[in-house]
């Protein structure tokens, strides 16, 4: 593992030891029974630390560097460590030592004075250091688990969402190649024309990815296609009208969220006799989009429960909780005299306009 010393990291470096220099500028100040000159206090404490503000870069990345060994392994290290800092620190600071605490000695004889000064000292400024360095290792450590944690959580998440749409389409897809078959037989221009439409809907709906959100106006607009299709099937036996707001248009829905409901309403609640009827609404509130779908059929008390609600209904509630986290909800009632279906989705608008 390493450390990536950036400037803004160096400059935070410099700055808590600046810190630390003037903490004991202040005290060398008040307890200076010596009477030494304010200016070489100043420089004492500030030559001290500065000293360490320029070994830090190298201790921070020697502890990072060693971090994934053992302990048996890394403690030898982190003494060879100390040496090497505890030596340099003394080589500097006995040059800097002209200015602050001039003695008439050789530099030789300097060195090893201020070697054996402060070391007690720098075992003290080593140790924070590496003690710094492993708060910072196990810090990445714990951010970077849960980064992956996270990552792998939405792959997941998006895998299952890839999942329900695989499971939608083909479902769409043998359904509405049923229809087509039944139009063969009895009309083949009708059911070259669906074909036509099919393959038009089909490019559409595998454009969309498994999570994308795309406005209720694209969606309508594949809705459009799929219910020409249909259209052609059952032509006067089939009635669906729209009552959309116009400020519904710009609101973010799930792709593929209204056909569903849609194709429930035709396949699992239509009358014995007459025309289906199905209306399709859109509203807005302060907070919330309400999509709802009503029929005329025989109402969902009418469904035995080993048909259920249908793969569409069942698919749709699943990705609603994957893509919501349960802001949004999916809710079926009605009587015997229809079935309403509605969903109810966050406000979120996307101004642009759909490409």
């Amino acid at each position: 593992m390493k450390f990536s010393w950036t400037p803004r990291r160096l400059l935070l470096n410099f700055a808590i030891w600046t810190g630390i220099a003037s903490l004991l500028t202040i005290h060398l100040l008040l307890t200076d029974d010596r009477h030494l000159p304010n200016h070489i206090l100043v420089m004492r404490a500030t030559f001290n630390y500065w000293t360490c503000a320029l070994l830090t870069p190298f201790v921070v990345s020697w502890a990072f560097r060693i971090s994934a060994l053992r302990l048996r392994v890394r403690i030898p290290l982190y003494v060879a460590g100390f040496a090497l800092f505890h030596l340099a620190y003394c080589i500097i600071r006995t040059g800097l030592a002209h200015f602050d605490d001039p003695l008439p000695v050789t530099y030789g004889h300097g060195f090893l004075m201020v070697l054996a000064s402060y070391e007690f000292q720098n075992f003290w400024l080593y140790l924070a250091q590496v003690v710094a360095a492993q708060a910072l290792v196990e810090f990445q450590r714990r951010t970077k688990a849960a980064a992956d944690a996270a990552e792998l959580a939405l792959r997941l998440k998006d895998s299952e969402l890839r999942a329900l749409k695989m499971q939608l389409q083909p479902h769409f897809l043998f359904n509405t190649l049923h229809s087509i078959g039944i139009l063969m037989e009895r009309d083949p221009a009708v059911a070259r024309t669906t074909m036509v439409r099919l393959s038009d809907l089909l490019r559409h709906a595998l454009k969309q990815r498994a999570g994308e959100r795309l406005t209720l106006r694209s969606e309508l607009e594949i809705l459009d296609k799929y219910i020409a299709i249909e259209k052609l099937r059952f032509r006067d036996k089939l009635d669906i009208r729209l009552d959309v707001a116009g400020e519904a248009l710009d609101v973010l829905v799930p792709a593929l969220s209204l056909q569903p409901l849609v194709e429930n309403a035709i396949r699992h609640v239509r009358t014995g006799s007459g025309p289906t009827r199905i209306a399709i609404s859109a509203s807005v509130d302060a907070s919330a989009l309400t999509l709802m779908v009503e029929d005329n059929g025989n109402g969902f008390a009418q469904i035995t429960e080993a048909r259920g609600h249908g793969v569409g209904l069942k698919n749709l509630e699943a990705r609603l909780l994957h893509l919501y986290n349960g802001r949004a909800r999916l809710e079926t009632g009605g009587t015997d005299k229809g079935a309403r279906v509605a969903i109810t989705l966050p406000l979120e608008r996307w101004e642009a306009a759909d490409g």
